[in-house]
C-alpha cells in the first residue's frame, strides 16, 4: 500500500467520541472530494475497546481515552508538487482542529517537533524522561521520535 519513491507527508490527530459530530464529518466530505492526490488516504481508526481498558498511566501510551484516531496520509510522486500537497494536508488538517482533542500516536508523528511528541505520550512524557536519563543517559537511541534525557 506504500510502495517506496512516493513523497508523503502525514497529519494525525485524536478524536474524542463526542468530536466525530456531523460538522467533523462534513468537513471530512468536504476535504475528501478535494484531494490533492489520488494515493492520498483518510483514516478514521476506532479506538477504545482493549485500550481503554488499562489506566493512562499504566504504560507509555496515555491516551485511552480517545475514541477515534484521525489521519491524513498524503502520498504523491513528483516532488514539483511538494507545496501543493503539504499546504492541502494543513490546510485540512487546520479545518478539522476544531474537532480534534488532544493527543497524537507516536506511530504517526513525521518531524513535527518536541511538542508533539510530549502530546504522543501526555501526562506520562516526564516519567519517560527519567526512564531515558537513567537507561540511555547520551541519548543513543534518537533516531524516531525521541525523548531526550534532558528535558
Amino acid at each position: 500500500m506504500y510502495p517506496p519513491g512516493y513523497r508523503n507527508y502525514w497529519k494525525s490527530q485524536f478524536v474524542s467520541e463526542a468530536g466525530l459530530s456531523d460538522g467533523a464529518i462534513e468537513t471530512l466530505v468536504d476535504y475528501a472530494n478535494s484531494v490533492t492526490s489520488p494515493y492520498t488516504s483518510i483514516v478514521i481508526e476506532h479506538l477504545g475497546g482493549a485500550i481503554s481498558r488499562l489506566d493512562s498511566d499504566a504504560s507509555a501510551y496515555a491516551h485511552r481515552d480517545a475514541g477515534y484516531s484521525f489521519n491524513i496520509f498524503t502520498r504523491w510522486t513528483d516532488a514539483d508538487e511538494d507545496d501543493e500537497h503539504v499546504a492541502w494536508t494543513r490546510e485540512f488538517f487546520a479545518a478539522m482542529a476544531p474537532h480534534l482533542s488532544d493527543g497524537v500516536s507516536v506511530n504517526f508523528l513525521s518531524r513535527e517537533g518536541n511538542e508533539r511528541v510530549r502530546a504522543a505520550f501526555g501526562d506520562n512524557y516526564d516519567r519517560l524522561v527519567e526512564l531515558k536519563r537513567q537507561y540511555d543517559p547520551e541519548n543513543l537511541f534518537r533516531v524516531n521520535q525521541n525523548i531526550a534525557p534532558r528535558a
